[in-house]
């Protein structure tokens, strides 16, 4: 065979959409036309491939004949429904099948593994960016898909499949560009959000991040995942949580000695297998409550390479008190360091573990090295956000573009009898301040929970 799929493993794929594979030596039949739930079997019998299909109640069998050329033996080398010189010796038993699933393509499993990806979930679509749901994703009778209302077909599925932005490095895995009818241009990029939070030591951290689990559920209209990072001793955290968003709260496991470990271990997220799965990633801290819908914020994040962090107010990188970086910037100086914001660590939100991985490994080891020249391991109050706030201002990854509007920040103060009220929502309030010590916030967290409710915010 030659062309593009010489040499690599192909499929059948039906115009019904019957997608015909080999795999551990098994053929197995999908129907793309109803995943993620298949109604269609098959099976190798005497030489034929065998589906049998069940759709709206009735059962049909389609034999197709893989022909002399062609024994079982060789369809496990992956030359499925292939002969010598690329001919194809599949043929549709016509006395037992009808209708469109009696003509088939050859398709190569790359281009399979796109579509089946395609239907199996939800993206983000970069001209908006708006949400494209994979409710909005069908097989196309015919061949191809219909995604969101505009019809692509499987010539350019199986060019999109050839070009992906992953395959060339980009920081965004599942990247895909559709050029559609020849010249339009569609860029999707995978859509499973993860929001994670860090618990170590005392109740009330607990307890606050309990509370910002339910407010980011119950306020930001929160439909992704949530993974908690945190000792063995809480490593059952999530059956504390209520019954209703309990099966979206994942436990990852991971050791801290001080409280130096505690604030670095938001940067250790790409050591967890379990993050590569998600796409965008928000980081929040304890005590910061969600109290509008999140979405467009994190519809934003899978396109971008920065890491979107809120700038404090008028706190410069260089104010007089070191919270963001000061003496290491003195240390280090840079062209323009005195000008710009300092950037707060509770909140951070980039595309995908991979896209942070140099930089969260970047301010771990440079911590780690301070803290050894310094002698002491919290060299500053705010260790990790000075780390933070160096390393990525000097790899120009840091931008306050997108979230600085959405955070409030309320300091220490707000514990006072009133504290915070709901009148212009954000989308987040961060109850700052006081590293470590969550205890004085709670009561301030949950008064502007009850006021949330009160004003009828949901």
């Amino acid at each position: 065979m030659t062309g593009p799929l010489a040499g690599r493993p192909q499929a059948l794929l039906t115009e019904g959409g019957m997608l015909l594979t080999l795999e551990a030596g098994r053929v197995r039949g999908r129907d793309l036309a109803t995943l993620p739930d298949p109604t269609t079997t098959a099976s190798i019998e005497a030489g034929r491939v065998m589906l049998r299909e069940r759709r709206r109640g009735r059962r049909r069998t389609t034999a197709l004949d893989l022909g002399p050329a062609l024994a079982p033996a060789e369809a496990a080398q992956g030359l499925f429904g292939i002969g010598p010189g690329g001919a194809l010796h599949g043929q549709v038993d016509g006395r037992r099948a009808t209708g469109a699933e009696g003509r088939f393509a050859l398709v190569a499993s790359d281009t399979v593994r796109l579509i089946t990806r395609l239907l199996s979930q939800d993206w983000v679509d970069a001209a908006g960016p708006t949400l494209v749901a994979r409710t909005e994703i069908a097989w196309r009778t015919g061949g191809g898909l219909r995604i969101a209302g505009r019809d692509v077909t499987l010539a350019e599925l199986e060019q999109a499949a050839s070009v992906r932005l992953g395959d060339a490095g980009a920081s965004v895995p599942d990247d895909i560009v559709l050029r559609c009818g020849g010249w339009r241009i569609r860029r999707l990029a995978a859509y499973r959000p993860l929001v994670y939070l860090v618990a170590f030591g005392a109740p009330a951290v607990f307890e606050s991040a309990r509370l910002a689990i339910g407010a980011l559920f119950a306020h930001g209209a929160y439909g992704g995942d949530v993974l908690l990072v945190t000792d063995t001793a809480h490593a059952g955290f999530a059956v504390t949580l209520p019954k209703a968003v309990r099966d979206r709260v994942g436990v990852a496991v991971l050791e801290a000695a001080d409280m130096l470990d505690i604030l670095l271990a938001r940067y250790r997220l790409p050591q967890l297998a379990v993050a590569d799965r998600y796409q965008p990633i928000l980081y929040l801290d304890t005590d910061v409550l969600v109290d509008r819908p999140i979405a467009p914020f994190l519809l934003s994040l899978p396109f971008s390479d920065r890491l979107h962090m809120a700038s404090e107010g008028a706190c410069l990188l260089t104010g007089a008190e070191d919270y963001h970086g000061r003496t290491l910037c003195e240390a280090d100086p840079f062209r323009r360091m005195r000008r710009q914001p300092g950037f707060n660590s509770g909140i951070i939100g980039f595309a995908n573990s991979r896209s942070v991985r140099r930089s969260f490994a970047d301010i771990v080891q440079a911590s780690h090295a301070y803290a050894a020249s310094a002698e002491r391991r919290m060299f500053f109050p705010a260790a990790d956000q000075c780390m933070a706030n160096y390393v990525l201002r000097r790899q120009g990854r840091v931008s306050g573009a997108r979230l600085t509007r959405l955070v409030t920040f309320a300091p220490p103060a707000c514990a006072a009898a009133t504290g915070p009220q709901p009148r212009r929502r954000t989308g987040f309030m961060h109850f700052c301040g006081g590293v470590g010590n969550a205890a004085p916030k709670l009561a301030a967290m949950r008064r502007y929970l009850r006021a949330l409710s009160d004003s009828g915010f949901s």
